[in-house]
């Protein structure tokens, strides 16, 4: 029988205290020994075996050394007090650390049961008993006897599921109870395996989320509001605007004031399009709902016009972008729209924190793809477009460099442009590369400590 982890701690605290005794040459442990007590004499002492057993089993035996002139009863009497005393303090700390783990346990808002293969409860927190329930009167019974009041177990049980592939398992079931509506809980299962890997117990654990539920419901709600309500009318506002300025039919010279005027605010509106667009993304990522409409592309054209939407930002800041593109990249396919709004979402962030007459550059770049030798395999390195948006404004802190990506952060930088934001642009930004199968990342600093560069590569899909 192989030791436990728990046992072999006890079996190295007391031979370490063997080997400390006076007279004890050597101490070991073995897996195998008799199965009594036995004494050797050897020509350089005497040789001693302990069995060890756990419940009537086995474990192994202890083995000691004693030089030749010692005195084998003092030497058996401090073993044996070694032993007892170790035993002790090993059965106080564990009692401590049981304690501990109860406090913890019991201080857990939601229920927490555990259960064996036969859904008997091992175990149960305050919080999953019911009122005017003891522990005594809950140990032992089944969970949906107790709980359910059923026969048998429930037909949703994520117990059920956890014992037979030892996955974790989440479920949300309702509970309706009278004069009040419904509740809704989230109950989980975890498995506990034992030593030889099976999945011998389970925790459940069971938490109220009709609260959580009722958020989500706003959320819901707000995204509604937000698809119909406000862009709806922006979009037709935005569309009006363009008609007024491109179209022949209201007579608007180029060289009218007015028509710079009208340029500019529906490229305004434009911009708080794509800001109303990258929330509902955001949203419809989370509920899996996010897709990519692919077409063909030219990357030229997509950075131009992400270029001309931020053309009023760049104005007031008197900012100017420097564009490099490629003497030779092939169309392919990807999302158009959503590319040009990764980059209006760059190149925003890189003039906001542009001092005024700085310099932004767009750098745009083909890789057709090679194979690439290593020293043990080759790997096909698929042709790509890269590129990079660079400014030369505050930079980045170090620490925050992968954070600026998770949604809803709000770094350094922003607090102290006084910027109020959502956080969700780069999030945004990541998720739509990533769905296109590339990569994107920021580095910092650049240059003499200060400046910025957000890179991303997508994979070509030549047409």
């Amino acid at each position: 029988m192989e030791p436990s982890w728990e046992i072999e701690q006890l079996l190295n605290l007391s031979l370490e205290k063997l080997r400390g005794l006076d007279d004890v040459t050597s101490c070991n442990f073995s897996l195998k020994g008799p199965r009594k007590p036995e004494l050797i004499q050897k020509k350089k002492g005497y040789y001693i075996s302990f069995p060890f057993t756990l419940n009537g089993r086995p474990v192994g035996n202890i083995n000691l050394t004693i030089s030749q002139h010692a005195n084998l009863t003092d030497v058996f009497s401090s073993a044996t007090n070694t032993l007892i005393n170790t035993l002790i303090q090993k059965l106080i700390e564990t009692r401590r650390e049981k304690d501990y783990m109860e406090a913890i346990l019991h201080g857990i808002s939601h229920r927490i049961m555990l259960i064996d293969r036969d859904f008997k409860i091992l175990c149960a927190n305050k919080a999953a008993l019911r009122q005017g329930t003891s522990l005594e009167d809950t140990i032992g019974f089944s969970c949906y006897e107790k709980f359910e009041k059923r026969s048998s177990t429930c037909t949703d049980c994520p117990a059920t599921i956890t014992f037979k592939t030892g996955r974790v398992v989440h479920i949300e079931r309702p509970y309706h109870k009278e004069d009040i509506n419904p509740l809704i809980f989230k109950i989980s299962s975890y498995p506990v395996f034992d030593n030889k890997g099976r999945v011998s117990q389970t925790i459940i654990s069971c938490r109220d989320v009709t609260e959580i539920h009722k958020v989500e419901q706003i959320k819901n709600d707000l995204m509604r509001m937000l698809a119909h309500d406000i862009r709806n009318p922006l979009l037709a506002a935005t569309q009006t605007l363009d008609n007024c300025v491109n179209s022949s039919i209201y007579h608007i010279q180029t060289s009218n004031p007015l028509r710079g005027v009208l340029g500019e605010t529906r490229d305004n509106c434009e911009l708080l399009l794509n800001m109303i667009d990258d929330i509902l993304d955001i949203y419809r990522y989370d509920g899996d709902k996010f897709t990519i409409n692919r077409k063909e592309v030219d990357i030229s054209r997509v950075i131009r016009s992400a270029i001309n939407l931020v053309g009023t930002l760049t104005k007031d800041k008197d900012v100017k972008i420097i564009v490099r593109l490629p003497a030779y990249a092939p169309p392919f396919m990807a999302d158009e729209n959503r590319l040009i709004r990764v980059l209006i979402n760059l190149l925003e962030n890189a003039i906001m924190y542009s001092p005024l007459d700085g310099k932004i550059s767009v750098v745009a770049g083909f890789n057709p793809g090679r194979k690439k030798i290593l020293k043990r395999y080759s790997a096909d390195i698929r042709p790509h477009v890269r590129i990079s948006i660079t400014d030369h404004g505050i930079g980045i802190p170090f620490p925050e460099i992968e954070k600026i990506f998770e949604k809803y952060y709000q770094g350094e930088r922003e607090k102290e442009k006084g910027k109020i934001g959502l956080g969700l642009g780069l999030p945004f930004c990541r998720q739509t590369v990533e769905a296109h199968g590339g990569r994107i990342w920021a580095e910092s600093p650049i240059y003499k400590g200060r400046g910025s560069r957000f890179v991303f590569t997508l994979p070509l899909s030549i047409v």
